[in-house]
């Protein structure tokens, strides 16, 4: 008699690959509708397939509360390892394809913060266009949404930025280090080297994707007992430059970044105050999964690239 394999009193001869795909789409989408349309499938065929998942799995899934579909717990707790389980049959079936950036025809996935858009991917664009014609770069807003998360899910294959501490099944790898600096308008440029109590005087504006209304220069104020007043918060470094334009304000931000904001808007760049003017770390993050995929290594090498050149 062939022997059925049941693991938790399922039977996992009866799960057809397709379901978990199904199901891996709409927990990602957290939508049938939006599921169906990213799998090329009608919205009957993924309802279809989800009612069988439910019968062999005994559970809804999904259920429908004052809030609208939200999965249920058992479908919270089966997401991440399906996902993990269907990148690495990605991977163990592509593998041995080589990579060839001058015929492939890809996206990318990839979340930058400002540092990334201002300073490294305006370069990656223009490298990836002349090698890779087919290639396309998705870029999303770090700060938006957790780039750790969206990477361990297998929503992301790349994230530029500053990060901390970081889930070991993620690699990490330093593409610059900055120092700090103050975007200001020239007629302050001119009143002499930045102090602190000048520092401390000024009115602020942040840039936060999130909208926070603290960042990393709040926190080594914290640290010295100090605080600043910042009076305005801005989606990302070229609105909060365009701001200190406008009015007499205060951008902290990386320096190479502000030289360059401050050429496109007649701004002036000062030396962060003593205190504040710790070396920045940019870096960027990917899942152990994607570490050794032939297309996945050819568009970290052109991200070093180009951070070498920046």
């Amino acid at each position: 008699m062939d022997r059925i394999c049941i693991i938790g009193r399922v039977d996992v001869s009866k799960i057809d690959l397709n379901l978990l795909v199904v199901f891996d789409a709409v927990m990602r989408q957290r939508n049938v509708t939006r599921a169906a349309a990213s799998l090329g499938l009608s919205q009957s065929a993924v309802s279809g397939a989800l009612g069988r998942l439910r019968a062999i799995l005994r559970d809804p899934l999904l259920v429908r509360t004052a809030r609208g579909v939200v999965p249920t717990a058992r479908a919270e707790r089966l997401a991440g390892p399906v996902r993990v389980a269907l990148s690495s049959m990605e991977r163990a079936l592509s593998d041995d394809a080589p990579f060839d950036p001058g015929t492939a025809d890809r996206t990318f996935r990839v979340s930058s913060s400002d540092y990334g858009t201002l300073v490294l991917l305006p370069r990656l664009f223009a490298r990836v266009a002349k090698v890779a014609p087919r290639v396309r770069l998705s870029v999303s807003a770090l700060g938006t949404h957790d780039a750790p998360d969206d990477l361990l899910g297998g929503d992301l294959d790349l994230a530029i930025g500053v990060f901390r501490r970081l889930p070991a099944a993620l690699r990490r790898r330093t593409l610059a280090r900055e120092r700090m600096a103050c975007l200001v308008q020239r007629s302050r440029a001119s009143r002499g080297a930045f102090e602190m109590d000048a520092y401390l005087r000024a009115d602020h504006v942040l840039a936060s994707a999130a909208g926070k209304t603290r960042g990393s220069v709040d926190e080594a104020l914290d640290r010295a007992g100090r605080t600043r007043r910042v009076v305005l918060v801005l989606p990302n470094w070229t609105a909060a430059a365009d701001a200190v334009a406008r009015r007499d304000l205060v951008l902290t931000l990386p320096e190479r970044v502000a030289r360059k904001l401050a050429a496109s808007n007649r701004l002036a760049v000062r030396p962060a105050p003593r205190g504040i003017s710790s070396e920045l770390v940019i870096e960027a993050i990917w899942h152990e999964r994607r570490h050794h995929e032939p297309a996945h290594s050819w568009l970290r090498e052109q991200v070093y690239a180009v951070a070498a050149e920046a």
